[in-house]
């Protein structure tokens, strides 16, 4: 018996890890060995996944809508992140992976 594709655990080094990312559910996303946030267009969190929360020290329940750039995150209020994330908002494609 195969897995479904929705189903299928998450790796880093995926050749399409962004489309992945944003087509799975979030008890896959929970699954991910590595820190999966989701923010919608003003920066606000939306999804924090379990290896992010263990490895920020941080429940979800303190990063959820919340602002990524200053309370959540604010060592990423940087041209290189939170430049490319405004940038990418701006072209309309933010279909983003950062390694950080």
């Amino acid at each position: 018996m195969s897995s479904s594709p929705s189903l299928v655990r998450p790796a880093f080094h995926d050749d399409d890890l962004a489309s992945t990312l944003r087509d799975a559910s979030e008890e896959v996303l929970h699954q991910a060995a590595f820190g999966v946030v989701r923010v919608d267009g003003q920066g606000m969190v939306t999804f924090y996944n379990r290896f992010e929360q263990h490895f920020s020290g941080r429940a979800s329940e303190t990063t959820i809508g919340r602002s990524f750039f200053d309370e959540v995150a604010p060592c990423t209020r940087s041209r290189l992140f939170q430049g490319r994330f405004e940038q990418g908002l701006a072209e309309g494609c933010l279909d983003v992976t950062f390694a950080y």
